[in-house]
């Protein structure tokens, strides 16, 4: 073996920066895990995993980390046992557990750290504005509301106002000031304020074409046309602050351990959910698993060509909506189209600083969620998605509401799916959910809902169904597609499913809440379902629950 093992930190380096080492730390162990049984426990190998894992000890127990602590003297005390010809069970629940302790420390210095996720009015606000005196009635209420406001009206005040805390909560930022600002300025506006969570709301006199540019010019959050009340603009503010960062899943591709580090460490200092991928054959299983919301691909893979691997990923409709960024070794014309051709998104080098990967991962994650809600259809099944169903079931509900007439809501889930993927294959299993779908179609009527959740869940809505006939359409629906046989090649499955229906009389009065209300109680009784045994159905009223 020729890696070289990390340089240990000091207590004070290691806790200075929470959760840069946590995250960097669980990575470290992850990395030497990985390592060592890749090199069949030799004693060098061990070595590396003991070392780091002696420091990680006592840098916790100087700090008063006790759970990080007695976490990893365990992992040394089955460490120090020797000789190993394999991974024992013990070991590997060691370091599990090890590793899901740093995790959930480095997410809680993560929830604590990000107290703009939390902000409560009044807000700081950069206004940046060419001409002030132009929306001085603007100004006024947003003082009158107690609001702090910092004026910028150069391209100078923009570099102070960024680089000195406290930091804006949100930039407003008129089109004049931003047809101002050179590129550079404009590009390092939009990093710092991706990297801070600084949301910023771009303002116009027109909603024209030349205006709509500059808005996405300038990457900005939302785009209000001005004069507008002040109400609409503390809307806008209150929904972008207070609205949970969400978590994306990272898929990391490659195989040189320090770029693995230093990318983990990126990227989960953002809070994001990373996972590494060195053996292409396992590729599927995490597509469906982990299910990543952008892949980074690395162009040096030695046992795989990067460009088939991508290639191979968008022959699947149902991930042709993630991003992969390829990490190249030069960025230029040629990489960048032989990563396009292989359906890549976009490519940066391999060490690009961590603000440019961050921005241009953030760039990518923004525009495909925006496309994500646009796009009403699963790409596997070709039913409708989660929110396309939502959206659908609202006003369903509104109308049963109105009429009177009843609804019922079920959840129909596979029972066992992810083990059965594992013993057959997930491209099995995505066969048999394609099949489960034209049968389900064959099966409802032509008025009812069908939709697709995720892994072997899907959603049907019944109109005009009472109670004892939308409990008797699911038993049935249920009875024949466990029993029914999924065909593929020379090879026939039979799977068993359990179902849980929720009935909505269409007389609650809960329009605007409806859908959360159905879904929860749906999601209840296919809980109590599962715990009746495979192949049960339980159905619950909504009237019982109000």
């Amino acid at each position: 073996m020729t890696q070289k093992i990390s340089p240990i930190h000091s207590p004070e380096e290691f806790y200075a920066h929470p959760p840069d080492r946590l995250c960097e730390q669980h990575a470290e162990i992850t990395t030497y895990w990985m390592l060592a049984e890749q090199y069949g426990w030799q004693e060098e190998a061990l070595e590396k995993l003991k070392h780091i894992t002696q420091s990680l000890a006592e840098n916790a127990a100087q700090h008063h980390y006790t759970d990080i602590h007695l976490a990893a003297v365990r992992v040394i005390e089955l460490l120090q046992l020797s000789p190993y010809t394999s991974q024992p069970i013990d070991l590997q629940h060691a370091l599990q557990s090890l590793c899901g302790v740093l995790t959930m420390r480095a997410q809680k210095k993560i929830r604590t750290n990000d107290e703009r996720l939390n902000r409560n009015p009044p807000y700081q606000l950069l206004c940046l504005f060419e001409n002030a005196n132009k929306y001085g009635s603007l100004l006024d209420s947003l003082q009158a509301q107690n609001h702090h406001i910092q004026l910028g009206c150069d391209q100078k005040q923009l570099e102070k106002y960024l680089t000195v805390k406290p930091l804006p909560d949100v930039i407003i930022l008129d089109i004049l000031f931003q047809s101002k600002l050179s590129k550079k300025a404009l590009s390092t506006m939009e990093i710092k304020a991706h990297l801070n969570h600084i949301p910023f709301i771009f303002i116009s006199e027109y909603n024209d074409f030349i205006s709509q540019l500059k808005f996405i010019e300038t990457g900005a959050n939302a785009h209000l046309i001005y004069p507008f009340p002040i109400s609409q603009l503390i809307k806008t503010m209150n929904e972008l602050l207070m609205q949970e960062k969400q978590q994306y899943r990272i898929l990391l591709i490659e195989e040189e351990q320090p770029l693995v580090l230093e990318h983990q460490a990126i990227l989960r200092q953002q809070g994001m959910e990373v996972q590494w991928l060195n053996r292409a054959e396992h590729l599927i299983e995490m597509l469906v698993e982990f299910a990543p919301d952008l892949i980074l691909l690395d162009t040096t893979l030695n046992d795989i060509d990067p460009y088939q691997l991508a290639s191979l990923i968008r022959q699947e409709n149902a991930y042709l909506h993630i991003p992969v960024i390829f990490l190249v070794t030069r960025n230029d014309e040629e990489q960048h189209l032989a990563a396009l051709k292989a359906g890549g998104n976009d490519t940066i080098e391999r060490h690009a600083h961590r603000e440019h990967l961050v921005a241009l991962i953030d760039l990518q994650l923004s525009q495909n969620q925006r496309l994500k809600k646009i796009t009403a259809w699963d790409g596997l099944t070709g039913l409708l998605n989660h929110d396309y169903f939502i959206l659908h079931l609202n006003a369903s509900l509104a109308n049963a509401e109105r009429a009177g007439s009843p609804v019922a809501v079920a959840i129909l889930d596979i029972d066992h799916f992810r083990d059965f993927n594992r013993q057959h294959s997930y491209w099995t299993g995505n066969i048999v959910l394609k099949q489960m779908t034209r049968a389900l179609k064959q099966r409802l009527r032509r008025g009812d809902l069908l939709g697709r959740l995720q892994g072997g869940s899907f959603i049907v809505a019944l109109y005009d169904a009472d109670y004892h006939s939308a409990q008797q359409v699911i038993e049935n629906l249920v009875k024949e597609l466990s029993h029914a046989e999924y065909h593929l090649a020379e090879d026939c499955f039979t799977i068993s499913i359990s179902a849980g229906i929720a009935y909505y009389p269409g007389h609650l009065q809960i329009e605007q809440q409806a859908h959360f209300d159905v879904l929860k109680i749906a999601q209840e009784a296919l809980q109590m379902a599962k715990e009746k045994g495979q192949g049960s159905v339980v159905i619950r009223s909504l009237v019982s629950d109000f």
